[in-house]
């Protein structure tokens, strides 16, 4: 019994004076004095590899007795066992390298740093009497998410001479390629989606505008979110991604939902220039027709569904959804899917009602515009007229024609669209 209360002592004994050297104590004794004391006989370096102990120290040694597991400090948080290197997180602890001559092999000698070799394993490895143990800290650097730009011409040809200014900061400019942003992931190793009000920058003028992020940098991919933190490589490392903050000239007004096709509409400048960003429902808005369009809109191959046109007392004139297409109209790349266009019409009146436009003029550009869906007119005919060929089903798409079949630009339209004149259908 004596003797198992004295081995208990002992290991009570080293324990404590491991914990001195742990934490660079000495209790009134020398390093060499408590080694002997206590039969501290192995030996664990730590080399932090670019990282500092607690202590601002790049290196620890500490003492164990034979029969004991090394300590996997760096790994918990208490007092001078914490390890730390500026944007990198620890990753554990690797025995170093030897050559022939049993020296340490740097992988950096200029900056000290050595070569790690397999992962030291504190679970299972027992110290043994004489055992010197090298270890380095290996690191995964902090990896982000940058923004580099890339820069557009009108036509959207990339742009890799002008350079931009930072409104908000005189001194900044930007061109094809620069970093303009970054993002931290979280604690889930994600970033999420930015707010409809994010730009990484504004420019000084209106002569560009940021349109959206991309995965690529021609921008042909838009940023799927949440983006995800990339699987770390077999030595830590982990890449920073790189996505792109397009920016286009000229002062566009970006289209990401129904409430932005809202505003186009109901709120439409002069010469304003609009940019589809995907496919949008707009099942859900009830908007006026155009009186005329002289800006631009780029649908960039995405549709508007069932958008729903209705306006009530017509009365003389001509309408439709779009109205006149003026000289300066620019119109790309864009599906009316489903759309309905409600007329109520004044009896006593003289007016042409189309589905599309009233009319084109020369010089405006109409390319790739698919349109489906209705035209319906609710009219008391008493004293009402109405454009040639309407009833008959061969006039009512276009405006400025005799016949449908004589216009033959950029707008096509689904044989299935209906034309329905109080309720009844006419083509």
């Amino acid at each position: 019994m004596k003797k198992g209360i004295k081995r208990f002592w002992i290991s009570v004994m080293a324990l404590l004076a491991l914990l001195c050297l742990f934490c660079g104590c000495k209790l009134g004794e020398s390093v060499e004095g408590l080694k002997q004391q206590y039969n501290l006989t192995a030996q664990v370096n730590y080399y932090a590899n670019g990282g500092l102990f607690e202590t601002s120290k790049p290196t620890k040694t500490i003492y164990y007795a034979a029969g004991q597991k090394a300590a996997p400090i760096g790994q918990v948080d208490a007092g001078s066992t914490k390890i730390s290197r500026d944007n990198y997180d620890f990753l554990g602890w690797y025995v170093i390298e030897v050559d022939t001559q049993g020296n340490l092999v740097y992988a950096d000698e200029t900056l000290g740093f050595y070569k790690a070799g397999e992962k030291f394993d504190f679970s299972k490895t027992v110290l043994k009497q004489g055992d010197v143990y090298n270890l380095c800290a290996v690191w995964g650097a902090h990896s982000k998410v940058v923004v580099k730009l890339s820069l557009f011409d009108e036509t959207e040809t990339a742009d890799k001479a002008t350079k931009i200014q930072d409104k908000d900061n005189a001194a900044l400019s930007y061109g094809w390629g620069s970093d303009v942003d970054e993002f931290n992931y979280d604690a889930k190793g994600e970033v999420g989606s930015r707010r409809d009000s994010y730009a990484p920058f504004k420019v000084a003028s209106n002569a560009y505008t940021y349109i959206n992020l991309y995965m690529d940098e021609a921008c042909t991919q838009s940023v799927v979110w949440p983006l995800k933190q990339p699987t770390p490589a077999e030595d830590g490392s982990v890449a920073d991604v790189t996505i792109y903050a397009k920016y286009i000239q000229g002062d566009w007004k970006t289209v990401k939902d129904d409430g932005d096709v809202f505003d186009m509409f109901a709120n439409y400048t002069q010469g304003g220039k609009y940019y589809l960003l995907g496919d949008i429902d707009c099942s859900k808005l009830s908007i006026n027709s155009l009186s005329s369009f002289d800006g631009e809109l780029r649908g960039n191959g995405y549709s508007l569904k069932k958008l729903n046109v209705s306006d009530s007392g017509v009365g003389n004139g001509a309408i439709a959804f779009l109205g006149e297409i003026k000289a300066t109209a620019i119109i790309k790349d864009i599906t009316f899917a489903e759309l309905t266009v409600s007329y109520t019409v004044l009896p006593e009146s003289d007016v042409e009602t189309y589905f599309v436009f009233t009319s084109v003029a020369s010089g405006a550009i109409i390319e790739n515009v698919a349109v489906s869906g209705t035209l319906s007119i609710e009219c008391n005919e008493e004293r009402t007229t109405f454009q040639a060929g309407l009833k008959e089903g061969t006039a009512w798409l276009f405006g400025g024609y005799n016949a449908d079949t004589e216009y033959v630009g950029g707008v096509t339209v689904s044989q299935e669209s209906k034309l329905l004149f109080n309720g009844t259908q006419l083509n």
